[in-house]
């Protein structure tokens, strides 16, 4: 398969592995998981679910996982994701996560992924430790 038939998704929260709802299982099927990464970002407990925001400190890192989706799948899934994750092209000041694409290492390469970012004021929310939603999660 040629590469730009291909989309790539980064994701950390309750898309990753494991999880248990309806949007996982739709990611699961409509795409293949090419593995754990690490994105520079700082990780918040929001209650129910984690938000990222970018980060500048190569220490602040975000524990996730890439997924590639085929072309043919992209446009049902992201319409599906973006819905689930609050995110709205024409409201960016009201949605809850903003769809960017970031550079993410994979291996030797750099390759492009589409992440959310939480994009609402974090007002003493705190971060997760080491990064990683599905750790924190485990040991509420």
């Amino acid at each position: 398969m040629r590469e730009e038939t291909k989309q790539r998704i980064f994701v950390y929260g309750t898309l990753r592995s494991g999880s248990q709802n309806e949007f996982f299982n739709l990611l699961k099927s409509s795409s293949k998981r090419i593995g754990p990464r690490k994105l520079n970002a700082r990780l918040y407990d929001l209650g129910q679910y984690p938000g990222a925001k970018p980060g500048n400190d190569k220490k602040q890192v975000t524990v996730g996982e890439v997924y590639e989706v085929d072309q043919k799948n992209w446009g049902e899934l992201i319409n599906k994701l973006d819905e689930y994750e609050g995110f709205d092209a024409n409201n960016l000041v009201d949605s809850e996560y903003i769809r960017k694409k970031e550079t993410i290492k994979m291996g030797s390469k750099n390759v492009s992924a589409w992440i959310y970012w939480y994009n609402l004021p974090l007002r003493g929310r705190r971060p997760i430790k080491k990064g990683d939603y599905v750790m924190h999660k485990s040991r509420k």
